[in-house]
């Protein structure tokens, strides 16, 4: 197993670390100006940053790892890759990535964070922060896509997270997603919501794609919604509704690729994604 920063000192230039075996990050590193790659691979791991805290600084840096295991484990660390549009990506393992109490932080920038797993794309028990930007997080596995019981926050921009996943698209364990200002779109057509957790999506015209179980808060703006074929039940609830019994929603203003108002009533859904009310 490799080691940052003990095997490679970075440059101002744009560097690229690919020991090609698994890499540990157990001490502050930093891989200062240019478009650095940090590459590890194989093991249980690809790449584990433990209990310190890695800062790409600026240029349009790479954090890719895949490992049986988990793509990436971020454990009780922060990354942090500062300026620019940046790449964080875990693969080919159970986890792409695994947040473990720890603090991702993209700042500006049009930044991707993307994991894919046997089990499950992005496991968050901590802080992913993407800062300014359009920002992309996507999470696909045969379980779950996205599994969140932390806080995802995506801040400005016209932010896109998207979870694929046989059981859920993305599960809401208990954590919140917020996207912030912009027109965001938060999509888990491919499986649907599940869990108790917040989506909310703030100031802005959104768009929530998929239907399931949690809370989802449109703010302020026309938000809409996009589900699968089906018919659902609308009732009023507070200031909002619940759907299927299971979804609660406030703040949104429209269904269906038409855009039809939303109110109490079953709504159906055809092929195209419009929504029609039984009268």
């Amino acid at each position: 197993m490799a080691n940052l920063p003990q095997d490679f000192q970075f440059t101002i230039a744009s560097d690229i670390f690919n020991p090609g075996e698994p890499i540990l990050i157990d001490s502050a590193t930093q891989t200062r100006w240019g478009a650095d790659q940090i590459i590890g691979t194989g093991g249980d791991y690809g790449i584990i940053v433990f209990e310190t805290t890695l800062r790409t600084g600026l240029g349009r840096d790479t954090v890719n790892g895949s490992g049986v295991g988990n793509g990436i484990l971020v454990f009780n660390a922060t990354i942090d890759t500062g300026w620019n549009s940046d790449t964080i990506s875990g693969f080919n393992s159970t986890n792409g990535i695994f947040n473990f109490n720890g603090n991702i932080q993209t700042g500006l920038g049009n930044d991707l964070i993307s994991g894919v797993g046997s089990d499950s794309g992005v496991v968050n028990f901590g802080v992913i922060n993407t800062g300014f930007g359009r920002d992309t997080i996507t999470g696909s596995g045969s379980l779950f896509g996205i599994l969140n019981d932390g806080t995802i926050n995506t801040g400005p921009g016209n932010d896109t997270i998207t979870g694929i996943g046989g059981v859920a698209g993305i599960l809401l364990s208990g954590g919140e997603i917020n996207t912030g200002l912009g027109n965001d779109v938060v999509d888990a057509l491919n499986g649907g919501f599940l869990g108790s957790g917040l989506v909310n999506l703030g100031w802005g015209n959104d768009t929530l794609k998929g239907f399931g179980s949690g809370q989802f808060h449109g703010g302020a703006g026309f938000d809409q919604l996009q589900f699968n074929p089906g018919s659902y039940s609308i009732l009023s609830s507070g200031d909002g509704f619940i759907i299927g019994s299971i979804m609660a929603i406030s703040g949104f203003e429209a269904i269906g690729s038409n855009l039809a108002s939303i109110r109490e009533g079953i709504v159906s859904i055809g092929s195209d994604g419009a929504a029609t009310f039984a009268i």
